[in-house]
């Protein structure tokens, strides 16, 4: 009889060790994977290349979120629902255009949450090319998703000794493929006569050679 009990208390303390490490497995894992994603800025415009992590509730067996990332047209994709474009999106805009579209023919007010991709996971880079002391591809900062023209000229060691920094190109590509060019004069941002620019992953930013 002794035998049996201790038979049984034997299982049960493996029993309990097992569902424990699974538990501590489960743990880690949700955190690993929550610290894989931030809440957007408020300013910050969505565009092709995000990494997000959408959230829908209430879910059904067909209308789900989960991890996904926009295309290069700008688009998600949605079982049933399609294609949803929300590049050049806040991601609050982002979320109540999904939920619209969604309340008109499938869930009756559903509440849509938009996370982003860690910096650290996916780093963002634009060129700064031309009169600068350290030409070539930067970083956005750790952690930000802002940069400034003037962030990403001293990112490249500033001007070199014969920049014009009244003469600085923007070219951007934008969510449809076409190109924009936006001209910058760096002295009247430094002066306070202009507001400092804002830059876009994949911008190219060019400083003109000052001409004696």
């Amino acid at each position: 009889m002794r035998t049996n009990n201790l038979i049984w208390i034997l299982a049960a303390l493996m029993i309990s060790t097992s569902n424990l490490g699974a538990v501590e497995k489960a743990n880690s894992e949700t955190t690993n994977t929550a610290g894989q994603w931030v809440q957007a800025d408020l300013e910050y415009i969505l565009q092709p290349g995000d990494r997000i992590l959408l959230k829908i509730y209430p879910e059904d067996q067909y209308i789900k979120g989960g991890q996904m990332e926009v295309s290069s047209e700008g688009n998600i994709t949605l079982p049933l629902v399609g294609k949803i474009n929300i590049a050049g999106l806040t991601a609050p805009d982002a979320e109540r255009k999904i939920a619209k579209i969604i309340d008109a023919d499938y869930l009756v007010g559903p509440e849509i949450s938009i996370e982003l991709g860690n910096r650290e996971s996916a780093s963002l880079s634009l060129l700064v090319l031309g009169q600068v002391k350290s030409p070539g591809t930067h970083t956005f900062p750790a952690g930000q998703r802002h940069f400034t023209l003037l962030q990403a000229i001293s990112s490249a060691g500033g001007f070199s000794p014969i920049a014009n920094p009244k003469k600085i190109k923007i070219m951007r590509k934008t969510t449809t493929g076409k190109s924009q060019v936006i001209r910058a004069n760096a002295e009247d941002i430094l002066s306070g006569k202009a507001e400092d620019i804002p830059l876009e992953p994949g911008d190219v930013v060019h400083v003109a050679e000052s001409l004696f």
